[in-house]
């Protein structure tokens, strides 16, 4: 193992000596633990990468020309009818590294070996996930696609999520933050933005296309994301900053799809499959009370279509809400569990006709009320 001496003068070579600052203060075992991750890094690979994601997000600024949206043969629906300052850390390196996962614990193999075709891989943070939709899997395979997405379109030009779309003849999604106002807010003759297709984390690949890019992995790029990261100041004292303060370097899953030989994208409604988890309570977007509402409301119109009422505490029926002030709590409770009905088949058995009493909560174990009551579940 390298001492401290050593290991410092390594450090010092790309300005990271800071990391050994209250190296005195940990007991032994943790000096020697400290000490065998710094060395397990190549600070050089680092410094290589970082150099190459900060060119990589300059040349971006040349973007809005090569941009051109999906197009429509290769759209489906659900309801389509017609840096200066440097500090380097160990962390994770993105959903992007879920293709050198694959090679590494040799699942690509054991899919293989059960005869696996294709998969669906999402984000976990989306409440509102469908999994394995058989509706959005049915679509890639008819299409014969080896690569699909699912979207939503976008509520607002700037809203903070990627664009599927085509970059100088190849698919692959653009980040909100690398286009200009004027691309961004572009429409079409009905009135649409032009670049509306919002990426939402939720794919299609086949297992031949996941053993083809699986083998470039090491390719893939490195994304910057500007941080605020907490940190250890020289006094030893943990600070929460609140500005940006630092760069974080990561792969993403959907980097792959300039690979495909046949990329589609389905285009989904928001209010039914996207909700995502990404902020502590109180925020203004994508916090616990939000998604809770979201899933509520989903499954309260699921009630309502299959013939089903539901009422509040007070017996006042409640309509399904859906624009209405997401900062508080949806006004009744009810959830369907997915053991139960997928997407509301088989609950009009079980709801039509009825007034059910809020909390309600179905699963496989709930039966048809008897006797006139109004109450399946509480």
């Amino acid at each position: 193992m390298a001492t401290f001496n050593e290991t410092f003068e390594k450090l010092k070579c790309f300005n990271q000596e800071h990391l050994l600052a209250h190296f005195s203060n940990l007991s032994e075992f943790d000096q020697n633990q400290l000490l065998t991750e710094i060395n397990s890094f190549d600070f050089g690979q680092i410094e290589k990468l970082h150099n190459q994601s900060l060119h990589q997000s300059n040349q971006n600024g040349n973007i809005d020309a090569l941009m051109e949206p999906v197009p429509i043969e290769l759209f489906g629906s659900v309801s389509k009818s017609n840096a200066d300052d440097k500090a380097m850390w160990e962390a994770e390196d993105g959903n992007g590294g879920l293709y050198k996962a694959l090679t590494h614990w040799k699942i690509l193999d054991d899919m293989e070996r059960r005869g696996i075709e294709c998969t669906h891989v999402h984000c976990v943070d989306n409440i509102l996930i469908r999994i394995a939709d058989p509706r959005f899997i049915g679509f890639c395979r008819k299409m014969q696609a080896d690569c699909g997405a699912k979207v939503v379109e976008k509520s607002a030009p700037h809203e903070a999520v990627g664009v599927v779309c085509k970059v100088d003849g190849v698919y692959q999604v653009v980040e909100y933050s690398e286009v200009s106002e004027d691309t961004a807010c572009k429409k079409d003759k009905s009135g649409r933005l032009v670049f509306n297709a919002g990426n939402i984390c939720n794919h299609y690949f086949t297992t031949d296309f996941l053993k083809k890019v699986c083998g470039s992995a090491e390719d893939l790029p490195h994304h910057v994301a500007k941080k605020k990261i907490p940190h250890v100041n020289e006094n030893g004292a943990i600070i929460k900053p609140d500005k940006v303060n630092g760069i974080k370097m990561e792969k993403f899953v959907f980097d792959v799809f300039k690979y495909s030989k046949k990329f589609v994208v389905f285009d989904v409604p928001r209010e039914d499959e996207f909700s995502p988890l990404k902020n502590a309570e109180g925020a203004a977007s994508s916090s616990p009370t939000q998604a809770r509402w979201a899933l509520t409301s989903l499954h309260h119109r699921r009630i309502v279509a299959a013939g089903g009422r539901v009422e509040d505490s007070s017996g006042c029926i409640v309509d399904p809400q859906d624009c209405a002030d997401k900062s508080k709590e949806y006004p009744i409770s009810c959830e369907i569990s997915p053991l139960l009905s997928y997407d509301g088949e088989g609950l009009a058995a079980l709801v039509e006709g009825k007034i059910l009493k809020s909390p309600v909560y179905l699963d496989e174990s709930s039966h048809t009320p008897v006797n006139g009551s109004t109450t399946i579940t509480n």
